[in-house]
């Protein structure tokens, strides 16, 4: 029996499972609704279990995982820490109401205020994950400063609920056009479609806080209660900033009383090398939201961190917002576990020496495969970018199914391939990614001269 099923046993659950790949996929399909998918037309992989960096179906079939899943499985499946972490808290305490106090809730709040966060942060709020850690900061950006507008950038993904699905720059927030009154979008770094017209990237950085400052000031600087920065662009791209565009926009903000708000969700918690993205550029966000690998995928957990003086403002002031699983006891145990595990086996400096593999080999089958147009990378965040031709569906999945038959599961979408392996990655694994990477090149190199 393959690893991940479980049948039998007096104190597991005696509900039959399905046990094949195609009996997986029947009843997923006649009974679970699929997210970001066409029904009828939704092809996930069916999942038996997964270790490490692997995952493999219920016929055996195994498959690297590139992607860390949703870019959030950092510390790779199966670990036993986390995992036994989770068990004991279980077996303590399952569940106490976010109107309660506990230890662990308690330690891991202390853990991240004051051996992750910059020093001036103050507090943490726990929410469920990255959507609605966005949703609260927008209320406490608002409730903060009395005022009404949120800016974020084209080319931005925060979240698919109501709120985060209005900060979003894509085409993805059509589900809720027209858009809540006060979402202002802008032109900033995330497409880097302007950069090339520039020939340094001070005028660049120019161009675009000028561009940002001219908007903020038609918008009313007055009624602009935040901008949101996805600190570096995930789902869209992985683009990244100019080295002192942040501080640009940190001198913006102090000059209009705006609040600096980061979105760490996916880049949070060692993705680049460090616990957060925004230290790359040396500056100071007004809140933090994060998600994804604070627990790596194995409990819920997102939150908000915000600055001493943000957390002052609430000392008698309701904060009038929470929900029934807010700061999960089970959640909050995971955390603390895969805190200990970045820490310990030191997977922050990991992501770095392996993303370094990672870019570099990206960068070189750029030019020797003429159907790759732009490579990106930071850290275990690398992406890169195929010519136009390779936009439609049709031909990335050629690619994917190409990946696949190699054992590599890869995200790819709008001629956009991301790699984001989990940090536990080894080099040996890092080179044989690169080297199914060129092999698939060689293929989409033929299309390309065949379009």
């Amino acid at each position: 029996m393959p690893p991940g099923i479980r049948r039998g046993g007096a104190n597991l659950v005696h509900t039959e499972l399905p046990a094949s790949n195609q009996e997986v996929k029947s009843w997923c399909d006649r009974y679970n609704f699929y997210v970001w998918a066409i029904q009828k037309s939704a092809k996930p992989l069916a999942v038996a279990g997964a270790k490490g960096c692997y995952f493999w179906d219920f016929e055996g079939n195994k498959y690297f995982d590139s992607s860390s899943e949703l870019v959030n499985v950092n510390i790779g499946f199966g670990n036993e820490k986390v995992i036994s972490a989770i068990k004991e808290q279980a077996d303590r305490l399952c569940y106490i109401s976010p109107f309660r106090v506990t230890d662990v809730r308690a330690a891991l709040a202390k853990k991240i205020i004051e051996e992750i966060a910059p020093p001036h942060m103050g507090k943490v709020l726990f929410t469920l994950g990255g959507s609605d850690a966005n949703e609260n900061a927008i209320r406490i950006a608002k409730e903060y400063t009395g005022r009404t507008k949120v800016f974020s950038q084209y080319y931005s993904y925060h979240g698919a609920t109501y709120g985060a699905c209005n900060l979003n720059g894509e085409a993805a927030r059509g589900s809720v056009e027209p858009p809540i009154a006060g979402f202002v979008k802008f032109f900033g770094f995330a497409g880097d479609y302007l950069k090339q017209k520039f020939e340094t990237d001070k005028e660049y950085t120019e161009f675009l806080l000028n561009f940002l400052e001219k908007q903020i000031v038609q918008e009313g600087a007055e009624k602009v209660a935040a901008i949101f920065f996805e600190s570096i662009t995930g789902s869209n791209g992985g683009f990244i900033p100019p080295r002192d565009y942040y501080k640009g926009v940190r001198k913006i903000c102090d000059k209009y009383g705006i609040l600096m708000v980061c979105d760490e969700v996916m880049m949070g918690f060692g993705r680049t090398g460090k616990w957060f993205a925004f230290e790359h550029f040396d500056v100071k966000p007004d809140m933090i939201t994060f998600a994804k690998g604070i627990t790596s995928g194995y409990a819920p957990l997102g939150g908000v961190i915000v600055s001493k003086e943000i957390a002052a403002y609430f000392d008698e002031i309701t904060y009038q917002s929470g929900l029934t699983c807010t700061a999960h006891p089970l959640s909050c145990a995971a955390a603390l576990a895969c805190i200990e595990e970045y820490q310990d086996k030191k997977l922050l400096q990991n992501a770095a020496k392996m993303g370094d593999i990672l870019y570099a080999g990206l960068c070189a089958l750029k030019k020797k495969h003429p159907s790759v147009d732009q490579v990106r990378g930071i850290g275990l965040m690398c992406t890169f970018n195929l010519h136009p031709p390779f936009v439609d569906d049709e031909s990335l999945a050629v690619l994917f199914d190409e990946f696949l038959k190699r054992g590599f599961y890869v995200q790819a979408h709008d001629a956009i391939f991301q790699f984001a392996p989990p940090l536990i990655v080894t080099g040996e694994e890092i080179n044989k990614l690169l080297k199914a990477t060129d092999e698939v090149l060689s293929i989409a190199d033929t299309m390309l001269k065949q379009s």
